[in-house]
């Protein structure tokens, strides 16, 4: 798939209930992520964290999950609606996750 080569950044997406899911290759924009559905369910409010060859980290909260099906060769995927935090945003998000044992 042509798009594939496309996403260069590597995230992980953190759940409200504390699961994570770490690995995925997505295109990080500004207000955008995409990548595969692989078999993932993402949500509102759902955190995704990029992390940058550099030692960055940036966080992003998804606003809108923008589920696509699969269609004509294209696989299901998603072309996300973000908000990027800031790092005060972003710890105090992180900490707001709540885990159930």
């Amino acid at each position: 798939m042509p798009f594939k080569s496309l996403m260069n950044d590597t995230i992980e997406i953190i759940k409200g209930d504390g699961t994570k899911h770490s690995g995925i290759k997505a295109s990080v924009q500004k207000t955008k992520v995409h990548m595969d559905a692989d078999g993932l369910l993402v949500e509102p409010e759902d955190l995704i964290i990029r992390r940058m060859s550099n030692g960055a980290e940036e966080t992003y909260r998804v606003i809108d999950p923008g589920f696509y099906e699969e269609w004509e060769g294209f696989p299901a995927h998603y072309q996300m609606d973000v908000q990027k935090l800031g790092i005060p945003e972003a710890k105090k998000a992180v900490q707001h996750i709540t885990y159930n044992i």
